[in-house]
Order: structure tokens, then C-alpha cells, then sequence
């Protein structure tokens, strides 16, 4: 039976397909698979300060409200990890065949197609709640002059979306992808998530604290951490923030 998509909140216009989800969870009112999606954002998030921009009725928008409590809260990245590849299998399957830039990005010819963030709330051992948000171009073809790296489903392919099928067929990806994980596929879903990280076992120059350095990427930990392997020394795990890439 799916979960995800089973009740579906369709908005015209709200602050955050986020923020209100995560009101609505503070009253207690949500069961687990609930998806809000919005035709318009007015202030839309993105990781950090981040804002993300979006066209109105032109892309997904869409929260999905989970209460994985199989899990336990040291197993928090490999549900984001889940929940990434069903995007990058809606994605694959529309024609736009996604790599992910860690942390939260999904790319396709070096250009930003969904941006992914994800909060979880712990009770003791266990994840009690998880909010994990989606904002996915679909049908926009003009971005602000200062995103110059956006792209979207159509541009990529050629061929506009319907976007309530879209938004039905993106939940039926992410409701596999955690189905998966109730199976306990969670080997199957690390192996899939490598294959797919952008830069991966390729040498390439970065920067963290204030230095240079030449690396390859060789996975990410547990705790969403990338694992660099320096080419003059041993492997480093860098948080969100503490490294780019030159």
C-alpha cells in the first residue's frame, strides 16, 4: 500500500510547502504520508539562508510529512539518502537523468534541477518525524539572471509536464525508495546513493579553511558528512559548509 501521496494538500499560494507542514505537525493534525504542494512559494527555503525561486504553476513544490520511527536517529542520512534517490528516480524516468551534488542538490549537465531539504525531529533513539521537501523545475525555462546554472525537466528534454501527473509519479518514487527502506535494503540504497554522487573518486581541487587542496570524494558518512580522501594525506569528513569545491 502507498504511503506516500496518500493525502495530498494542494495549495495556491503559501510562505513554505516546509513551514506550513511543519505547523501543521506542531497540532498534531498530519498522518504519516501526507504531501503538501504549492502552485507559488513566497518564501521559499533552500539550505541555510538559502531562498529557492520558482516560476508560479510552472514546477513541484511539494512536502512530504514522514514518521519513520523504525529507524533509529543515527540512521537519519540514510532516509535522506532514500528519499534523494527517489527523486533521482522520478527524474531518470521523466528524461532528466539526475547526479547528486552533495549535500542536497540534484544535477543534470552540470546544472541545478531540484534542490532537497530535509529536517528530522528525534525522541530519544528514534527519528519521531521527518519533514523532507522537493522543489523540482519542471516546465520553467527562464531563471534569474543570478541562477545561471538552473535548468529544468523541459529544458533537458523538450517536453512539458503535466504537473499534477508529475507530482502523483514523484510521490510513487518516493514511496518506493522508503519502502525499501522499511525492508531494510539500506546496503542496496548507500550502493545506489554512491553511484550517483557527483565527483566521485575523481580528483579535484578544494577548499577548506582557507586552504587548497587536491581530493576525491569517497563517500558520505553517517551523519551526512562528505568523506574526502587528500592526494597529500589520509580521508577528512567535512560538514555542510566546511568545504567547496574549486
Amino acid at each position: 500500500m502507498q504511503i506516500i501521496g496518500n493525502k495530498i494538500i494542494g495549495l495556491e499560494e503559501v510562505d513554505s510547502t516546509n513551514l506550513y507542514t511543519e505547523r501543521l505537525s506542531l497540532l498534531k493534525k498530519l498522518k504519516e504520508g501526507t504531501v503538501v504542494t504549492a502552485m507559488y512559494q513566497t518564501c521559499g527555503k533552500g539550505q541555510g539562508s538559502h531562498v529557492w525561486d520558482s516560476e508560479k504553476g510552472k514546477n513541484i513544490l511539494l512536502t512530504v510529512f514522514l514518521t519513520p520511527t523504525f529507524l533509529s536517529a543515527c540512521d537519519q542520512f540514510v532516509l535522506n539518502k532514500a528519499l534523494t534517490l527517489g527523486a533521482c528516480d522520478f527524474l531518470s524516468e521523466m528524461g532528466a537523468d539526475p547526479l547528486i551534488k552533495w549535500p542536497n542538490d540534484l544535477l543534470v549537465d552540470e546544472k541545478k534541477v531540484c534542490g532537497i531539504l530535509i529536517t528530522h525531529r528525534v525522541c530519544g533513539m528514534a527519528i519521531e518525524s521527518t519533514i523532507a521537501g522537493f522543489g523540482i523545475n519542471l516546465n520553467q525555462t527562464c531563471f534569474p539572471g543570478e541562477l545561471p546554472f538552473a535548468t529544468s525537466v523541459l529544458l533537458c528534454t523538450g517536453r512539458e509536464c503535466d504537473r499534477e501527473e508529475a507530482v502523483m509519479h514523484l510521490c510513487r518514487c518516493l514511496d518506493r525508495r522508503y519502502a525499501m527502506l522499511k525492508e531494510g535494503l539500506t546496503k542496496q540504497i548507500e550502493q545506489e546513493y554512491l553511484q550517483r554522487l557527483r565527483g566521485i573518486g575523481t580528483w579535484r581541487m578544494f577548499s577548506a579553511g582557507g586552504e587548497l587542496f587536491q581530493g576525491r570524494i569517497t563517500g558520505v558518512d553517517e551523519y551526512g558528512r562528505l568523506l574526502v580522501e587528500r592526494k597529500d594525506g589520509g580521508p577528512e569528513a567535512f560538514a555542510h559548509g566546511e568545504i567547496s569545491e574549486c
